[in-house]
Protein backbone atom coordinates (compact mmCIF):
# COMPACT_ATOMS: atom_id res chain seq x y z
CA UNK A 1 0.00 0.00 0.00
CA UNK A 2 1.39 3.39 -1.00
CA UNK A 3 1.73 5.78 1.89
CA UNK A 4 0.42 9.32 1.59
CA UNK A 5 3.00 12.06 1.88
CA UNK A 6 2.56 15.84 2.06
CA UNK A 7 4.27 16.18 -1.30
CA UNK A 8 1.89 13.66 -2.89
CA UNK A 9 -1.16 15.38 -1.34
CA UNK A 10 0.04 18.80 -2.48
CA UNK A 11 0.48 17.52 -5.99
CA UNK A 12 -3.24 16.75 -6.13
CA UNK A 13 -4.94 13.89 -7.94
CA UNK A 14 -3.32 12.23 -10.88
CA UNK A 15 -4.50 13.48 -14.29
CA UNK A 16 -7.02 11.32 -16.05
CA UNK A 17 -5.84 9.28 -18.99
CA UNK A 18 -7.51 10.31 -22.24
CA UNK A 19 -8.85 7.60 -24.54
CA UNK A 20 -6.07 8.07 -27.08
CA UNK A 21 -3.27 7.70 -24.52
CA UNK A 22 -2.52 4.01 -24.94
CA UNK A 23 0.60 2.06 -24.18
CA UNK A 24 3.83 2.28 -26.08
CA UNK A 25 3.32 -1.22 -27.49
CA UNK A 26 0.09 -0.35 -29.34
CA UNK A 27 0.06 -1.30 -32.98
CA UNK A 28 -0.37 1.45 -35.60
CA UNK A 29 -3.91 0.24 -36.28
CA UNK A 30 -4.91 0.45 -32.61
CA UNK A 31 -3.25 3.84 -32.27
CA UNK A 32 -5.10 5.13 -35.33
CA UNK A 33 -8.40 3.82 -33.94
CA UNK A 34 -7.74 5.54 -30.61
CA UNK A 35 -6.99 8.86 -32.30
CA UNK A 36 -10.09 8.57 -34.48
CA UNK A 37 -12.23 7.85 -31.42
CA UNK A 38 -10.75 10.81 -29.60
CA UNK A 39 -11.33 13.24 -32.46
CA UNK A 40 -14.76 12.03 -33.55
CA UNK A 41 -16.46 10.99 -30.29
CA UNK A 42 -14.60 11.88 -27.12
CA UNK A 43 -13.88 15.50 -28.04
CA UNK A 44 -17.50 16.19 -29.01
CA UNK A 45 -18.79 14.49 -25.86
CA UNK A 46 -16.30 16.39 -23.70
CA UNK A 47 -17.18 19.75 -25.21
CA UNK A 48 -20.95 19.27 -25.16
CA UNK A 49 -21.58 17.26 -22.00
CA UNK A 50 -18.58 17.45 -19.68
CA UNK A 51 -17.61 21.08 -20.30
CA UNK A 52 -19.80 23.98 -19.21
CA UNK A 53 -19.68 25.82 -22.51
CA UNK A 54 -21.21 29.31 -22.17
CA UNK A 55 -23.56 28.90 -25.14
CA UNK A 56 -24.61 25.39 -24.10
CA UNK A 57 -25.19 26.52 -20.51
CA UNK A 58 -27.09 29.61 -21.65
CA UNK A 59 -29.38 27.58 -23.89
CA UNK A 60 -30.66 25.45 -21.03
CA UNK A 61 -30.37 28.06 -18.29
CA UNK A 62 -32.77 30.28 -20.22
CA UNK A 63 -35.15 27.32 -20.78
CA UNK A 64 -34.92 27.57 -24.55
CA UNK A 65 -36.62 24.18 -25.17
CA UNK A 66 -39.63 25.48 -23.22
CA UNK A 67 -39.51 28.79 -25.09
CA UNK A 68 -39.51 26.86 -28.36
CA UNK A 69 -42.75 25.18 -27.32
CA UNK A 70 -44.26 28.58 -26.52
CA UNK A 71 -43.26 29.93 -29.93
CA UNK A 72 -44.64 26.82 -31.64
CA UNK A 73 -47.98 27.22 -29.87
CA UNK A 74 -48.41 30.82 -31.01
CA UNK A 75 -47.05 29.89 -34.43
CA UNK A 76 -49.76 27.33 -35.06
CA UNK A 77 -52.35 29.89 -33.93
CA UNK A 78 -50.99 32.52 -36.31
CA UNK A 79 -50.12 30.58 -39.48
CA UNK A 80 -53.68 30.58 -40.82
CA UNK A 81 -54.31 34.32 -40.14
CA UNK A 82 -50.88 35.14 -41.59
CA UNK A 83 -51.58 33.10 -44.73
CA UNK A 84 -54.96 34.78 -45.11
CA UNK A 85 -53.47 38.27 -44.77
CA UNK A 86 -50.70 37.40 -47.23
CA UNK A 87 -53.11 36.08 -49.87
CA UNK A 88 -55.32 39.12 -49.37
CA UNK A 89 -52.37 41.43 -49.94
CA UNK A 90 -51.41 39.37 -52.98
CA UNK A 91 -54.94 39.73 -54.35
CA UNK A 92 -54.80 43.51 -53.89
CA UNK A 93 -51.48 43.57 -55.76
CA UNK A 94 -53.00 41.59 -58.62
CA UNK A 95 -50.90 38.47 -58.17
CA UNK A 96 -53.54 36.02 -57.01
CA UNK A 97 -52.86 33.79 -60.01
CA UNK A 98 -49.61 32.82 -58.23
CA UNK A 99 -51.55 31.22 -55.40
CA UNK A 100 -51.06 27.74 -56.85
CA UNK A 101 -47.29 28.16 -56.84
CA UNK A 102 -47.42 29.37 -53.22
CA UNK A 103 -49.40 26.30 -52.23
CA UNK A 104 -46.78 24.11 -53.90
CA UNK A 105 -44.03 25.78 -51.85
CA UNK A 106 -46.06 25.33 -48.67
CA UNK A 107 -46.54 21.65 -49.42
CA UNK A 108 -42.82 21.38 -50.15
CA UNK A 109 -41.96 22.79 -46.71
CA UNK A 110 -44.69 21.12 -44.64
CA UNK A 111 -45.85 17.51 -44.54
CA UNK A 112 -48.76 17.03 -46.90
CA UNK A 113 -51.45 16.58 -44.25
CA UNK A 114 -50.41 19.72 -42.39
CA UNK A 115 -50.20 21.79 -45.58
CA UNK A 116 -53.62 20.59 -46.74
CA UNK A 117 -55.15 21.58 -43.40
CA UNK A 118 -53.73 25.10 -43.65
CA UNK A 119 -54.76 25.50 -47.30
CA UNK A 120 -58.33 24.33 -46.68
CA UNK A 121 -58.77 26.67 -43.72
CA UNK A 122 -57.37 29.65 -45.63
CA UNK A 123 -59.67 28.90 -48.57
CA UNK A 124 -62.67 28.83 -46.22
CA UNK A 125 -61.63 32.18 -44.79
CA UNK A 126 -61.23 33.72 -48.23
CA UNK A 127 -64.60 32.39 -49.40
CA UNK A 128 -66.28 33.91 -46.34
CA UNK A 129 -64.17 37.04 -46.12
CA UNK A 130 -67.24 39.25 -46.48
CA UNK A 131 -68.58 38.07 -43.13
CA UNK A 132 -65.38 38.71 -41.20
CA UNK A 133 -65.88 42.41 -40.69
CA UNK A 134 -63.47 44.86 -39.13
CA UNK A 135 -63.38 43.02 -35.80
CA UNK A 136 -62.45 39.76 -37.51
CA UNK A 137 -59.65 41.39 -39.50
CA UNK A 138 -58.31 43.04 -36.34
CA UNK A 139 -58.43 39.66 -34.61
CA UNK A 140 -56.45 38.07 -37.43
CA UNK A 141 -53.81 40.79 -37.26
CA UNK A 142 -53.65 40.58 -33.47
CA UNK A 143 -53.22 36.81 -33.42
CA UNK A 144 -50.47 37.04 -36.02
CA UNK A 145 -48.63 39.72 -34.04
CA UNK A 146 -48.60 37.49 -30.95
CA UNK A 147 -46.27 35.10 -32.77
CA UNK A 148 -43.64 37.78 -33.32
CA UNK A 149 -44.16 39.16 -29.81
CA UNK A 150 -43.42 35.69 -28.48
CA UNK A 151 -40.20 35.51 -30.50
CA UNK A 152 -39.23 38.95 -29.19
CA UNK A 153 -39.77 37.82 -25.59
CA UNK A 154 -37.64 34.71 -26.18
CA UNK A 155 -34.82 36.77 -27.69
CA UNK A 156 -34.93 39.20 -24.76
CA UNK A 157 -34.72 36.29 -22.31
CA UNK A 158 -31.61 35.01 -24.10
CA UNK A 159 -29.95 38.44 -24.01
CA UNK A 160 -31.07 39.05 -20.42
CA UNK A 161 -32.99 42.28 -21.08
CA UNK A 162 -36.54 43.39 -20.39
CA UNK A 163 -39.29 43.53 -22.98
CA UNK A 164 -40.43 46.76 -24.49
CA UNK A 165 -43.50 48.47 -23.13
CA UNK A 166 -46.64 46.68 -24.23
CA UNK A 167 -47.86 49.48 -26.50
CA UNK A 168 -44.44 50.08 -28.06
CA UNK A 169 -43.94 46.34 -28.44
CA UNK A 170 -47.20 45.87 -30.32
CA UNK A 171 -46.59 48.96 -32.46
CA UNK A 172 -43.08 47.78 -33.34
CA UNK A 173 -44.25 44.25 -34.15
CA UNK A 174 -47.13 45.52 -36.30
CA UNK A 175 -44.73 47.77 -38.20
CA UNK A 176 -42.39 44.84 -38.83
CA UNK A 177 -45.36 42.73 -39.91
CA UNK A 178 -46.38 45.40 -42.41
CA UNK A 179 -42.85 45.60 -43.81
CA UNK A 180 -42.63 41.80 -44.01
CA UNK A 181 -46.03 41.59 -45.71
CA UNK A 182 -45.03 44.13 -48.35
CA UNK A 183 -41.66 42.44 -48.86
CA UNK A 184 -43.25 38.99 -49.23
CA UNK A 185 -45.82 40.31 -51.69
CA UNK A 186 -43.18 42.02 -53.82
CA UNK A 187 -40.93 38.97 -53.60
CA UNK A 188 -43.72 36.66 -54.72
CA UNK A 189 -44.52 38.88 -57.68
CA UNK A 190 -40.84 38.98 -58.64
CA UNK A 191 -40.62 35.20 -58.41
CA UNK A 192 -43.69 34.89 -60.60
CA UNK A 193 -41.99 37.10 -63.19
CA UNK A 194 -38.76 35.10 -62.90
CA UNK A 195 -40.36 31.66 -63.27
CA UNK A 196 -40.64 31.83 -67.10
CA UNK A 197 -37.00 32.94 -67.26
CA UNK A 198 -35.98 30.02 -65.04
CA UNK A 199 -37.91 27.65 -67.30
CA UNK A 200 -36.00 28.93 -70.33
CA UNK A 201 -32.73 28.51 -68.42
CA UNK A 202 -33.78 24.98 -67.60
CA UNK A 203 -34.37 24.18 -71.26
CA UNK A 204 -31.05 25.76 -72.27
CA UNK A 205 -29.17 23.88 -69.54
CA UNK A 206 -30.69 20.59 -70.62
CA UNK A 207 -29.75 21.18 -74.27
CA UNK A 208 -26.19 22.39 -73.72
CA UNK A 209 -24.91 21.21 -70.33
CA UNK A 210 -27.35 18.36 -69.70
CA UNK A 211 -27.84 19.75 -66.18
CA UNK A 212 -31.55 20.33 -65.51
CA UNK A 213 -32.59 23.14 -63.17
CA UNK A 214 -35.37 21.16 -61.51
CA UNK A 215 -38.28 22.52 -59.50
CA UNK A 216 -36.70 21.06 -56.37
CA UNK A 217 -33.65 23.26 -56.83
CA UNK A 218 -35.81 26.35 -57.29
CA UNK A 219 -37.94 25.51 -54.26
CA UNK A 220 -34.87 24.81 -52.14
CA UNK A 221 -33.22 28.09 -53.13
CA UNK A 222 -36.43 30.02 -52.50
CA UNK A 223 -37.07 28.46 -49.09
CA UNK A 224 -33.42 28.91 -48.08
CA UNK A 225 -33.53 32.61 -48.98
CA UNK A 226 -36.83 33.15 -47.15
CA UNK A 227 -35.54 31.31 -44.08
CA UNK A 228 -32.32 33.34 -44.03
CA UNK A 229 -34.10 36.70 -44.19
CA UNK A 230 -36.68 35.57 -41.62
CA UNK A 231 -34.02 34.52 -39.10
CA UNK A 232 -31.91 37.58 -39.85
CA UNK A 233 -34.89 39.89 -39.26
CA UNK A 234 -35.76 38.16 -35.99
CA UNK A 235 -32.19 38.39 -34.71
CA UNK A 236 -31.65 41.94 -35.92
CA UNK A 237 -34.88 43.77 -35.10
CA UNK A 238 -36.80 41.90 -32.39
CA UNK A 239 -34.42 41.90 -29.37
CA UNK A 240 -34.58 44.96 -27.14
CA UNK A 241 -30.86 45.63 -27.54
CA UNK A 242 -28.77 47.49 -30.09
CA UNK A 243 -27.51 44.80 -32.47
CA UNK A 244 -25.67 45.23 -35.75
CA UNK A 245 -26.25 43.01 -38.75
CA UNK A 246 -22.62 41.84 -38.68
CA UNK A 247 -23.28 40.37 -35.22
CA UNK A 248 -26.20 38.17 -36.23
CA UNK A 249 -25.69 37.08 -39.84
CA UNK A 250 -23.66 34.02 -38.82
CA UNK A 251 -26.47 32.73 -36.63
CA UNK A 252 -28.95 33.42 -39.43
CA UNK A 253 -26.87 31.37 -41.88
CA UNK A 254 -26.57 28.47 -39.43
CA UNK A 255 -30.29 28.56 -38.63
CA UNK A 256 -31.30 28.77 -42.30
CA UNK A 257 -29.13 25.80 -43.29
CA UNK A 258 -30.35 23.73 -40.33
CA UNK A 259 -33.95 24.66 -41.10
CA UNK A 260 -33.53 23.66 -44.75
CA UNK A 261 -32.20 20.28 -43.68
CA UNK A 262 -35.12 19.74 -41.31
CA UNK A 263 -37.80 20.52 -43.90
CA UNK A 264 -36.15 17.92 -46.13
CA UNK A 265 -36.02 15.29 -43.37
CA UNK A 266 -39.23 16.01 -41.45
CA UNK A 267 -41.67 14.82 -44.17
CA UNK A 268 -39.73 11.55 -44.42
CA UNK A 269 -39.85 11.17 -40.64
CA UNK A 270 -43.59 11.82 -40.53
CA UNK A 271 -44.21 9.40 -43.40
CA UNK A 272 -42.01 8.68 -46.39
CA UNK A 273 -44.97 8.16 -48.71
CA UNK A 274 -46.84 11.22 -47.37
CA UNK A 275 -49.67 8.98 -46.36
CA UNK A 276 -48.24 6.59 -43.81
CA UNK A 277 -49.58 5.36 -40.53
CA UNK A 278 -48.23 8.30 -38.55
CA UNK A 279 -50.09 10.80 -40.72
CA UNK A 280 -53.27 8.78 -40.39
CA UNK A 281 -52.92 8.61 -36.63
CA UNK A 282 -52.36 12.32 -35.98
CA UNK A 283 -54.16 15.38 -37.24
CA UNK A 284 -52.57 17.90 -39.56
CA UNK A 285 -52.52 20.51 -36.79
CA UNK A 286 -50.22 18.31 -34.71
CA UNK A 287 -47.85 17.88 -37.66
CA UNK A 288 -47.69 21.64 -38.17
CA UNK A 289 -47.07 22.03 -34.42
CA UNK A 290 -44.06 19.69 -34.64
CA UNK A 291 -42.80 21.64 -37.65
CA UNK A 292 -43.12 24.93 -35.75
CA UNK A 293 -41.35 23.49 -32.71
CA UNK A 294 -38.38 22.43 -34.83
CA UNK A 295 -38.29 25.87 -36.45
CA UNK A 296 -38.45 27.61 -33.05
CA UNK A 297 -35.75 25.33 -31.62
CA UNK A 298 -33.43 26.20 -34.50
CA UNK A 299 -34.31 29.89 -34.13
CA UNK A 300 -33.28 29.89 -30.47
CA UNK A 301 -30.10 27.91 -31.17
CA UNK A 302 -29.05 30.62 -33.62
CA UNK A 303 -30.03 33.30 -31.10
CA UNK A 304 -27.86 31.74 -28.39
CA UNK A 305 -24.98 31.48 -30.87
CA UNK A 306 -25.32 35.18 -31.68
CA UNK A 307 -25.36 36.00 -27.96
CA UNK A 308 -22.20 33.93 -27.40
CA UNK A 309 -20.43 35.59 -30.33
CA UNK A 310 -21.46 39.01 -28.99
CA UNK A 311 -20.20 38.15 -25.49
CA UNK A 312 -16.85 36.99 -26.85
CA UNK A 313 -16.39 40.31 -28.63
CA UNK A 314 -17.38 42.22 -25.49
CA UNK A 315 -15.03 40.28 -23.21
CA UNK A 316 -12.20 40.60 -25.72
CA UNK A 317 -12.72 44.37 -25.88
CA UNK A 318 -12.87 44.61 -22.08
CA UNK A 319 -9.64 42.61 -21.78
CA UNK A 320 -7.93 44.87 -24.29
CA UNK A 321 -8.97 47.95 -22.30
CA UNK A 322 -7.66 46.46 -19.05
CA UNK A 323 -4.42 45.50 -20.74
CA UNK A 324 -3.98 48.99 -22.12
CA UNK A 325 -4.62 50.53 -18.71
Amino acid sequence: MTRSTPEREAAGPRPETRPDEGGDDDSPRVSLARRAWNRAVYLIWHQMMLTEHPAWERFFARRCPHLAGMIAYFGILSIIPAAFLFLSALAIAGGLENQGWIVEQLQFALPAEGADTVVRTVEDLRNNSGSLGAIGVIGLIWSTSNFFSCIESAMNIIYGVNNRHFIFQKAWVLFLMLVALVAMTIGTLLVAVALPIIDRWDEAAQRTLHVPVTDTWVSTAFSLAVAFFFFLSCYRFLPNVAIATREVWRGAVIAALAFEVTIQVLPNWVGADRGGALISAFAGAFIVLVWFYVMAFILLVGGVYNWWHREKRRLRAAGAQLGGA
